[in-house]
């Protein structure tokens, strides 16, 4: 069984800077049959784990974790400090962690392909509908069968069905979509707290610090 202590003045294999980091801040014990635990040693700014689904930070107090988990010790900042558990045993070899954040890459890639193939199909779908509905109502609005009063009917229900459309949000799950591919940016070295741009990632190198 192995005990690993994280902190300023943890046995990790790596340097702790971050300002709101515990001297003791938590503990890796990795068991016999390669369980590992993560448990947080009543650290004043708390213990956190990445929601692998959500990409949001959650505070733990104790709990079983895998080597490509995303810890970070203090708040989700600059004054924290966050790596791969993995790091605790092959310190300074980033190529996992870097080909796991290309493998989110490519999972967020395709959701973002079928969003985008489901918007259009919306507004396509929106926009006939709203034709259709306004077709009719034009003839109630706009009485007569002059060539005119039909200019104006088509003018009416053109306009009307590319224009509501805009009224709604269809890029929201969009939106949502990029902040969630945001927080699986962090630079995989725990001395580095920099942001990587999909760039960076597929080339596996952060501009920063070339995960060196």
């Amino acid at each position: 069984m192995q005990r690993i202590i994280l902190g300023k003045e943890g046995d990790q294999p790596f340097k702790i800077k971050g300002e709101m980091v515990s001297r003791k801040h938590a503990e890796i014990v990795i068991d016999n049959n390669n369980v590992w635990t993560l448990k947080d040693l009543e650290s004043a700014n708390g213990t956190y784990i990445r929601d692998e689904n959500t990409g949001e930070m959650k505070q733990i107090s104790c709990m079983t974790i895998k080597p490509m988990s995303f810890v970070c010790l203090g708040p989700d900042n600059s004054k924290g400090c966050g790596f791969y558990a993995r790091q605790v045993l092959n310190p300074g070899n980033y190529d996992d962690e870097l080909e796991y954040m290309n493998e989110k890459e490519d999972e967020f890639d395709q959701i973002e392909d079928t969003l985008s193939k489901r918007k259009t199909y919306i507004e396509i779908g929106l926009r006939a509908g709203l034709f259709a509905v306004f077709g009719v109502l034009s003839f109630l609005i706009f009485p007569g069968e002059s060539s005119t009063i039909n200019f104006v009917r088509l003018g009416f229900t053109s306009v009307i069905s590319q224009t509501i459309p805009f009224f709604f949000d269809l890029n929201k799950k969009k939106k949502r979509l990029k902040e969630k591919r945001e927080r699986f940016h962090h630079c995989p070295n725990p001395s580095c707290y920099h942001k990587m741009k999909t760039e960076e990632i597929r080339s596996m190198d952060c501009s920063k610090c070339h995960c060196k």
